[in-house]
């Protein structure tokens, strides 16, 4: 051990005491032992810091402080105690591709199981609350699981520091296995560039979706209108709102160090489903891609696949039988956007033309718990009933509200031409207008109801 008047600094070792450097007698083989030592630590030190396993330590402890602060020390207790189980049952089945197989789809599966006993809630974005209080993130920890047990990459370092880091477990994005995350000494020009993802993800979580909440009091109405507006502007709302928590997420990550993928791209620049599924919550569709997609395609062909990938999805989200049909229709809309592109020379444009049919409808599915009201607003928008009252007439806006709808609006504009700034989001990232975003959240921004994700 070193002396406790021993300094340790990044390239020189000061010695304060020079009876610390020797053997008592001025020889200087304890000398030698002592400057071994120092250069151990410092080698250490600097793979810590290399492999980003310091910082994204440091991040660890911040996230859970600030969880178990928000919603009690107990928060994590089962999502952790999962994580260590999982450890030690991937030790077990580690050599032996078919159990490491079957763990890892029950780590899949464990989240339906979940929601069917009602320990956490079904994802429709409107609970926020998300989970009992011991199941903080539960739903993003075992996904993440599942993929590096599949793959054989787990490690309690991959465990602890990218499957369950705090940070992630709020709404992603999903820790995958392969990414390569290191730390590097912090510079304005790192620290600005994820500055700017930072700066848009606020902006779309505090600015953008909290504008579209008084759309939400058209839940319930069974006018043809309403439910289309609503269908609409929620769609709006979860993509303003989940993107820009993942793009705050991704940004702090990869400040520390962390390997993370950029979770949304534009989705609204697509042209047919299949390119909107690619674009949105792209961790997760990884994820299932790599589980499902590609161990069954040779099996059961690309259609079967697709149909497992949705329904394995539309369970991940919550085992209802209203997920059960978001899955069905999804997977139906991916199928005949891949016939008609691959069969037709009008294909292209035919599924342009669905593209926002099955957006749009499939938000709807999404958001409903109950099923006989859900069947209920399916019939009346497919008969285009408007016999009952129009609220959509009913609700009010504040000028602030308008003024967000508008910018979120001209976004959605930006994506749907492929403005060429819309890149990546580059307009908003860069140069002066991400000084007058920044401007606009802190002025008008609002908390929301939180992320549509919650803390499952």
């Amino acid at each position: 051990m070193l002396s406790a008047q021993t300094a340790i600094p990044h390239s020189t070792v000061v010695v304060a005491d020079r009876d610390a450097w020797t053997d008592g007698r001025g020889e200087p083989g304890a000398k030698d032992a002592a400057r071994t030592n120092v250069k151990r630590v410092q080698s250490l030190y600097g793979a810590l810091g290399a492999s980003g396993v310091a910082p994204r330590a440091l991040l660890f402890a911040a996230g859970t402080a600030v969880t178990s602060y928000v919603y009690g020390w107990q928060s994590m207790v089962c999502t952790c105690a999962a994580t260590g189980l999982s450890l030690c049952l991937y030790r077990s089945a580690k050599n032996r591709p078919i159990a490491r197989q079957c763990l890892a789809y029950l780590l899949f599966m464990l989240t339906p199981f979940l929601t069917s006993i009602n320990a956490i809630n079904t994802l429709t974005g409107l609970d926020p609350s998300g989970a009992h209080r011991y199941w903080f993130g539960i739903t993003f920890a075992t996904t993440g699981l599942a993929v590096f047990v599949y793959k054989g990459k787990l490690s309690p370092t991959a465990a602890l520091l990218d499957i369950v880091q705090p940070l992630r477990l709020y709404s992603g994005p999903l820790a995958l296995p392969g990414l390569s995350g290191h730390w590097v000494n912090a510079s304005v020009q790192r620290i600005l560039y994820y500055g700017g993802w930072l700066n848009l993800g606020l902006y779309f979580f505090f600015g953008l979706a909290p504008a579209f909440i008084p759309f939400f009091h058209l839940k319930h109405s069974l006018n043809c209108i309403d439910i289309l507006a609503f269908a609409t502007a929620y769609e709006l709302y979860v993509y303003f709102n989940f993107a820009g928590i993942s793009f705050i997420a991704f940004a702090i990550l990869r400040i520390f160090g962390g390997a993370a993928i950029l979770n949304f791209n534009t989705p609204f620049v697509a042209r047919n489903v299949i390119e909107y599924w690619q674009r949105w919550h792209i961790s997760l569709s990884i994820i299932c891609k790599t589980l499902f997609f590609g161990p069954l395609r040779a099996r059961v062909g690309i259609g079967g696949a697709v149909a497992v990938v949705f329904l394995a999805s539309a369970m991940w989200h919550g085992a209802t039988l209203n997920f059960l049909l978001w899955g069905c229709f999804h997977a139906a809309g991916w199928m005949l956007t891949y016939f008609l592109i691959r069969r037709h020379a009008w294909g292209r444009t035919a599924a342009f033309v669905i593209l926002p049919v099955v957006v749009i409808i499939g938000r709807l599915i999404f958001s409903e718990l109950d099923h006989n009201l859900l069947l209920r607003k399916l019939y009346a928008v497919i008969t285009m009933d408007v016999s009952g009252p129009l609220m959509l007439r009913e609700l009010t806006f504040s000028k602030p509200e308008l003024f967000l709808i508008g910018l979120a609006l001209a976004v959605i504009v930006g994506e749907v031409t492929r403005a060429r700034s819309f890149r990546r989001y580059r307009i908003y990232r860069t140069g002066w207008r991400s000084i007058v975003i920044l401007i606009l959240t802190a002025l008008l921004g609002a908390a929301g109801i939180g992320g549509v994700y919650g803390t499952r």
